[in-house]
Protein backbone atom coordinates (compact mmCIF):
# COMPACT_ATOMS: atom_id res chain seq x y z
CA UNK A 1 0.00 0.00 0.00
CA UNK A 2 2.98 2.34 0.09
CA UNK A 3 3.09 5.01 2.76
CA UNK A 4 0.05 5.18 5.04
CA UNK A 5 -1.13 7.27 7.96
CA UNK A 6 -1.54 5.58 11.33
CA UNK A 7 -5.31 6.03 11.13
CA UNK A 8 -5.42 4.17 7.80
CA UNK A 9 -3.34 1.32 9.23
CA UNK A 10 -5.62 1.10 12.27
CA UNK A 11 -8.68 0.95 10.00
CA UNK A 12 -7.14 -1.71 7.71
CA UNK A 13 -5.86 -3.96 10.50
CA UNK A 14 -8.72 -3.58 12.97
CA UNK A 15 -6.27 -2.57 15.70
CA UNK A 16 -6.93 0.37 17.97
CA UNK A 17 -5.36 3.70 17.08
CA UNK A 18 -3.34 3.59 20.30
CA UNK A 19 -1.97 0.10 19.52
CA UNK A 20 -0.97 1.14 16.00
CA UNK A 21 0.65 4.29 17.37
CA UNK A 22 2.74 2.32 19.90
CA UNK A 23 3.83 -0.25 17.29
CA UNK A 24 4.72 2.36 14.70
CA UNK A 25 6.63 4.47 17.22
CA UNK A 26 8.76 1.41 18.07
CA UNK A 27 9.34 0.65 14.39
CA UNK A 28 10.32 4.27 13.81
CA UNK A 29 12.72 4.17 16.78
CA UNK A 30 14.28 1.05 15.23
CA UNK A 31 14.71 3.00 11.95
CA UNK A 32 12.43 0.61 10.05
CA UNK A 33 9.86 3.32 9.28
CA UNK A 34 10.29 6.94 8.21
CA UNK A 35 7.87 9.87 8.34
CA UNK A 36 6.76 11.37 5.06
CA UNK A 37 5.59 14.94 4.41
CA UNK A 38 2.31 15.78 6.22
CA UNK A 39 -0.85 15.65 4.10
CA UNK A 40 -2.74 18.90 4.56
CA UNK A 41 -6.08 20.07 3.24
CA UNK A 42 -8.47 17.90 5.21
CA UNK A 43 -10.32 18.81 8.38
CA UNK A 44 -8.35 18.42 11.60
CA UNK A 45 -4.72 17.68 12.17
CA UNK A 46 -2.68 16.87 9.05
CA UNK A 47 -2.01 13.16 8.67
CA UNK A 48 1.60 12.06 8.52
CA UNK A 49 2.11 9.03 6.28
CA UNK A 50 4.70 6.49 7.39
CA UNK A 51 6.72 4.42 4.93
CA UNK A 52 9.23 1.61 5.07
CA UNK A 53 12.77 2.90 5.38
CA UNK A 54 14.78 1.49 2.44
CA UNK A 55 17.87 1.65 4.67
CA UNK A 56 16.07 -0.13 7.53
CA UNK A 57 17.17 -3.63 6.57
CA UNK A 58 19.09 -5.43 3.85
CA UNK A 59 18.76 -8.97 2.59
CA UNK A 60 21.11 -11.26 0.69
CA UNK A 61 19.77 -13.77 -1.78
CA UNK A 62 21.54 -16.60 -3.54
CA UNK A 63 20.45 -18.58 -6.57
CA UNK A 64 22.48 -21.63 -7.51
CA UNK A 65 21.71 -22.99 -10.96
CA UNK A 66 23.20 -25.68 -13.16
CA UNK A 67 25.44 -23.26 -15.06
CA UNK A 68 25.69 -20.17 -12.84
CA UNK A 69 25.13 -18.64 -9.43
CA UNK A 70 23.82 -15.18 -8.60
CA UNK A 71 24.19 -13.28 -5.35
CA UNK A 72 22.04 -10.19 -4.71
CA UNK A 73 21.82 -7.54 -2.02
CA UNK A 74 18.29 -6.15 -1.64
CA UNK A 75 17.07 -3.22 0.45
CA UNK A 76 13.94 -3.14 2.63
CA UNK A 77 11.80 -2.02 -0.34
CA UNK A 78 12.96 -4.92 -2.52
CA UNK A 79 15.29 -2.86 -4.72
CA UNK A 80 18.42 -4.67 -5.88
CA UNK A 81 21.41 -2.73 -4.54
CA UNK A 82 24.12 -5.06 -5.81
CA UNK A 83 24.30 -8.21 -7.92
CA UNK A 84 27.14 -10.62 -8.63
CA UNK A 85 27.12 -13.39 -11.21
CA UNK A 86 29.37 -16.45 -11.45
CA UNK A 87 29.29 -18.83 -14.43
CA UNK A 88 30.61 -22.38 -14.28
CA UNK A 89 30.39 -25.72 -16.09
CA UNK A 90 28.70 -27.37 -13.09
CA UNK A 91 28.11 -26.28 -9.47
CA UNK A 92 30.94 -27.33 -7.16
CA UNK A 93 30.51 -26.83 -3.40
CA UNK A 94 33.96 -25.34 -2.66
CA UNK A 95 33.87 -22.83 -5.53
CA UNK A 96 30.30 -21.85 -4.71
CA UNK A 97 31.13 -21.22 -1.05
CA UNK A 98 34.17 -19.16 -2.13
CA UNK A 99 32.00 -17.12 -4.51
CA UNK A 100 29.41 -16.48 -1.79
CA UNK A 101 32.02 -15.63 0.88
CA UNK A 102 33.89 -13.21 -1.39
CA UNK A 103 30.61 -11.76 -2.73
CA UNK A 104 29.16 -11.07 0.70
CA UNK A 105 32.42 -9.43 1.78
CA UNK A 106 32.37 -7.22 -1.35
CA UNK A 107 28.70 -6.28 -0.92
CA UNK A 108 29.09 -5.46 2.77
CA UNK A 109 32.16 -3.39 1.90
CA UNK A 110 29.97 -1.18 -0.29
CA UNK A 111 27.63 -0.40 2.62
CA UNK A 112 28.18 2.36 5.15
CA UNK A 113 28.86 1.23 8.73
CA UNK A 114 25.30 2.19 9.70
CA UNK A 115 23.83 0.13 6.83
CA UNK A 116 26.05 -2.84 7.67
Amino acid sequence: HGSLAKSDIARMTGLSAQTVSVIMRELEDDKLLVRQAPLRGKIGQPSIPMALNPEGAFFIGLKIGRRSAELVLIDFLGNVRSMLHNSYRYPAPRETVEFVTAGIKKMRGELTPAQD
